[in-house]
């Protein structure tokens, strides 16, 4: 196992769907004996992927979530955003 250098994020649900299940999840970099630096979890999964793996990853979530804004008509929720 490695060392977390460093949470880049995490995720809390908040919402009721959720009680039964974990409520969170981490975004971590690690360092140690090799392997692969980027790790989502929490205490049902683990997803390890390279930092270019993630570049992709994080990229494909953006463009989606822009997607489903523009299909769904939320420009509102897009400026909101934008202006945080």
């Amino acid at each position: 196992m490695g060392v977390i250098s460093k949470i880049l994020g995490r995720v809390d649900f908040k919402h009721e769907r959720h009680e039964k299940g974990s409520k969170f999840f981490n975004i971590e970099l690690n360092q140690g004996r090799g392997g692969l630096p980027i790790h989502i979890q929490n205490d049902a999964f683990r997803i390890e992927m390279t930092k270019a793996e993630f570049t992709q990853f994080a990229t494909s979530i953006i463009n989606a979530a822009n997607n489903m804004i523009d299909y769904k008509d939320l420009s509102q929720i897009k400026n909101e955003l934008n202006d945080a």
